[in-house]
């Protein structure tokens, strides 16, 4: 194990010293970790360490009453309870990966967290939610492409993203030989994922013929080999490497302008149509490899609430 990097440090550490000493801190000297969950980590760890200096107390240990004085602060501040909640929780990893106590564990950090939780349900604060990408949407977005390398790429990279949920991360880690034709549609082999990081489950995704057309006709005129990135940035000196995740933000909103799409919505939009035409939140679950139902409900909480026993009763009784 590498020598113990405290939260002072790690604010004053250049972001990519920071992130590979992080990255050796949590046990993962090849770089294992998505790296996404590395920058975040880092983020939190200078936010931490800034509030640490300010305060005139220790980061590293630190003691719990200190941790749940940050959760208070930033708390009062108007940061976001999930923002907050996934700093503590870097706090403690990095305690424990250096072989000490976290902090995080302790119940007056507990009680600070689950105060904040309260107070911004009662000042009316909701996680917010990407706006839902519909097939609609899609479909008037195709409607305008043509038959350039870029407008295929995009007309693909848009279709698979709605047919396989996959993250703005994941997408861009595709190879041209992970989508291959399955009966009368296709499959898209997924490497690591944000809840399969050793890719051990082997997680494969469903594709549509209508999408597969798009992604074989995008392949063949950009002359991708089979271990080619599926998606290579473009420019006039012709094609580069791989995407960057914040790349298919930008190809959304260029395509769909005015409707405010992150890399998210393609994800939270397929769900949400799907559980508008009855789809079970299991196999909602299931399309999008999420761990639990629990995420599922949470997108569709709005369309949920119109099959509610209140919902379904004010229809029998002619009040809606």
């Amino acid at each position: 194990m590498t020598d113990a990097l405290t939260l002072a440090q790690a604010a004053a550490l250049p972001t990519p010293e920071l992130a590979e000493r992080i990255a050796q801190a949590v046990h993962d000297p090849a770089g294992a970790d998505a790296s996404n969950t590395v920058k975040t980590y880092a983020a939190a760890l200078r936010d931490v360490a800034r509030w640490a200096a300010e305060a005139a107390v220790p980061s590293l240990p630190m003691a719990a009453r200190d941790l749940a004085r940050y959760v208070d602060d930033r708390a009062a501040a108007g940061r976001a309870p999930a923002t907050v909640s996934l700093y503590v929780t870097a706090v403690g990893r990095a305690h424990r990966d250096v072989g000490l106590p976290s902090p995080a564990d302790d119940r007056v950090v507990k009680l600070a967290l689950r105060r904040m939780r309260r107070q911004a349900a009662e000042g009316g604060h909701r996680q917010r939610q990407a706006v839902p990408m519909r097939v609609e949407h899609i479909d008037a977005a195709l409607a305008g492409l043509g038959d350039s390398l870029g407008d295929l790429r995009d007309a693909a990279l848009v279709t698979l993203a709605f047919d396989t949920l996959l993250r703005s991360a994941e997408l861009v880690a595709l190879r041209a030989g992970d989508v291959q034709p399955q009966g009368r549609d296709a499959i898209v082999r997924v490497g690591k994922t944000k809840t399969d990081q050793d890719a051990s489950r082997g997680d494969v995704r469903f594709v549509s013929r209508a999408t597969y057309a798009r992604v074989a006709r995008w392949i063949a005129a950009a002359g991708l080999a089979p271990d080619a990135p599926l998606f290579p940035s473009l420019s006039r000196r012709g094609q580069g490497d791989r995407m960057a995740p914040r790349d298919v933000a930008r190809v959304f909103d260029r395509r769909m302008p005015g409707h405010g799409f992150t890399g998210h919505s393609s994800r939270v939009g397929a769900a949400v149509s799907q559980r508008e035409a009855g789809i079970p939140t299991g196999l909602i679950a299931q399309a999008g490899a999420w761990a639990s139902d629990a995420m599922v409900s949470r997108y569709t909480r709005a369309i949920d609430a119109q099959e509610s026993g209140a919902a379904i009763l004010a229809r029998r009784q002619g009040r809606s």
